[in-house]
């Protein structure tokens, strides 16, 4: 008897491991791209003239371990999946969405000049079909970088700094992709669909930032890339132009657009404003204090029925201590605004990680129960996975 029942938990056991196998999706390596947002003239366009990316995505690659799906780099092999499973011919791609530079400067009494820059790399881990050219998954992360110096920023030190964030971009993407479980379809999904800025956080943000036709991108990016990565959840792209559902990059040295599909869940961002202030009461000889706030209102919502999950206006400070000696503040503080502002945008897709109950209670107003709803939305995206 016990033999017996040794023998049915083998075949069981057996026939589930083969079950499994048989569901992992088979992937084509694809690559790097660049997004059709992106100008041409970017640090990155100057490295991807030496096999540098090329080279170190390739090997990445290779590190990931996932058991959810299989990478194939190999030409024929990929020729062979495309013939048995014609429809189902999905290929990963990393694609620089953006790469941008906040350059400035600030003078001290001495006098003496410092140079600032801050430097990021916005990314995206796609999947798709290239059967039918549609959206499978798709992984937002970004790489930062700030750098400052007594002489201005020339384009080789950008080049030599730049380079050295790839190589943080390649480990981000094995660690993303060893966690992300991959589905050749997914029934439902989440995107950011609005974003409104109000005239009061305008009016902190610089002209030079501003004048980016794309600057509302950024601010998605900020935000959809916390969520997918501290939740393991893929997101629909945000685009501004919401009569536009496709995205455009280079494969195979051709420029195609991906179909993506609107989200079931929505999430609109209301970014309210930023605030500086200084503490009085805690000055050194040398450097004074100060706090720089970002506040916003974050809703996530399923319209098809008219369902609410999460609606509250949230915010967040952080401490920068600044010398006195400082003479143009203004001219460089974008910086500490831009850095509350993720720093709320982590915190807000941390809580259905684990809840930080104090900052639920001193940093959210809402008409519902907060702790509650930030429960539901953990259930949306166990949903999305």
């Amino acid at each position: 008897m016990k033999k017996t029942l040794m023998l049915l938990f083998f075949f069981v056991f057996i026939g589930t491991y083969q079950r499994a196998a048989a569901e992992q999706v088979n992937v084509a390596y694809g690559g790097f791209s660049f997004g059709s947002n992106l100008p041409t003239n970017t640090v990155t366009a100057r490295i991807q003239k030496t096999p540098f990316i090329d080279n170190n995505l390739r090997e990445a690659a290779k590190q990931i371990q996932n058991k959810s799906f299989q990478l194939f780099f190999d030409p024929e092999k990929i020729n062979q999946i495309k013939r048995e499973d014609a429809e189902n011919q999905i290929v990963i791609l990393l694609v620089l969405d953006d790469e941008s530079f906040f350059n400035t400067s600030f003078e001290t009494v001495v006098p003496k000049i410092i140079y600032s820059s801050d430097i990021y790399l916005t990314f995206r881990i796609i999947f798709f079909n290239s059967y039918n050219n549609t959206l499978v998954a798709s992984l937002p992360f970004i790489i930062k970088n700030n750098q400052i110096s007594a002489s201005p920023i020339t384009e080789e030190f950008k080049l030599q700094v730049v380079s050295e964030m790839y190589k943080n971009a390649f480990q981000e993407y094995v660690e993303i992709l060893n966690n992300f479980i991959l589905k050749k379809k997914y029934n439902l999904r989440i995107g950011i669909k609005n974003i409104n800025i109000s005239p009061e956080a305008l009016s902190s943000i610089p002209d030079i930032v501003k004048k980016d036709l794309f600057f509302k991108n950024k601010f998605a990016s900020f935000l959809d890339s916390q969520i997918s990565k501290n939740n393991n959840v893929s997101t629909v792209p945000f685009a501004a132009d919401r009569t536009v559902s496709t995205i455009e990059f280079s494969y195979q040295n051709q420029q195609i657009k991906i179909k993506y599909p609107d989200p079931d869940f929505y999430i609109d961002l209301d970014i309210k404003k930023f605030v500086r202030f200084e503490d009085k009461e805690n000055i050194t000889a040398s450097n004074s204090i100060y706090y720089y706030g970002s506040s916003v209102n974050f809703k996530v919502y399923q319209p098809e029925i008219n369902k609410v999950i999460i609606d509250s206006y949230m915010r967040r400070v952080l401490t920068q201590n600044i010398p006195k000696d400082i003479q143009n503040l203004e001219s460089f503080e974008w910086v500490y605004f831009k850095n509350s502002l993720n720093a709320l945008f982590n915190k807000i897709s941390m809580q259905t990680n684990k809840l930080d109950s104090e900052w639920i209670k001193d940093a959210t107003e809402s008409n519902g129960n907060v702790k509650k709803d930030f429960e539901e939305l953990k259930n949306v995206y166990n949903k999305c996975r």
